[in-house]
């Protein structure tokens, strides 16, 4: 099995991003992985062992090296299912996903024609797995707000300008956070059983109350399709 083949699915039937799992080229089947709320692969190089006192763990892989992966989900909202890989495109589980913004960027322009005639707020927009997959809430907020876009808008009214904005920064956040290995607020941890290190990085998520690292105007927190969303008032206008 091939450890660095761990990658985010680009296609499409749950509204949550996959991660896909490639075996060797003599094994024709993929591992197909969603994460769910709370599931996390656990990695261990060889020579360290596994915490022995490690709970809810479903799955344990052992590589031909030593090393050893496992995969944990306290809340069992995740998946594991085993596909073969001619039927992968056709998978139910990735049938809804819309394109990986890494994988497959897309211009102001293409986003701004998928979005024409939207009324939906555009942090809600951006939520949407069909649309974007892999963008979730914490860095659609930072994405508007770096953007200068105010989550209220509708989607289908933004100007191509605005588009142009959001499409730099949805990799520019991502590919940031990919860097400092994701945010940790409660129970996330990297492969490394290790928090994350881009929550010292969020200009306005989980900052309520705190004063905009821009323009000094306190942060305000607002509830969009049942999520949080946190937005600057002054520098993401209305």
């Amino acid at each position: 099995m091939d450890l660095d083949a761990i990658k985010l699915a680009s296609n499409g039937n749950r509204i949550i991003p996959a991660l896909i799992v490639h075996q060797d080229d003599r094994v024709d089947e993929l591992l197909v992985s969603h994460l769910g709320m709370s599931g996390r692969w656990l990695f261990w190089p060889k020579g360290r062992p596994p915490d022995p006192l490690l709970e809810h763990v479903h799955l344990k892989l052992s590589f031909e090296d030593g090393a050893t992966l496992w995969y944990q989900d306290i809340r069992r909202f995740g998946m594991l299912r085993v596909v073969p890989t001619a039927r992968l495109a056709k998978d139910a589980s990735l049938k809804l996903l819309g394109p990986d913004p890494l994988a497959v960027p897309r211009d102001g322009q293409a986003l701004g024609e998928a979005a024409r005639g939207s009324r939906v707020a555009i942090k809600v927009w951006l939520l949407d797995q069909r649309r974007i997959a892999g963008l979730g809430n914490i860095y659609a907020s930072e994405v508007l707000f770096r953007a200068k876009v105010s989550p209220r808008r509708r989607a289908g009214a933004l100007r191509a300008d605005e588009w142009t904005r959001i499409a730099r920064e949805i990799p520019a956040v991502l590919e940031e956070s990919i860097a400092r290995m994701g945010t940790t607020f409660s129970t996330y941890r990297t492969l490394w059983n290790e928090p994350g290190q881009y929550g010292e990085r969020l200009l306005v998520y989980d900052r309520a109350g705190e004063p905009c690292r821009n323009c000094g105007t306190a942060i305000r927190r607002m509830v969009q399709g049942g999520r949080a969303t946190y937005f600057c008032p002054e520098c993401q206008r209305r």
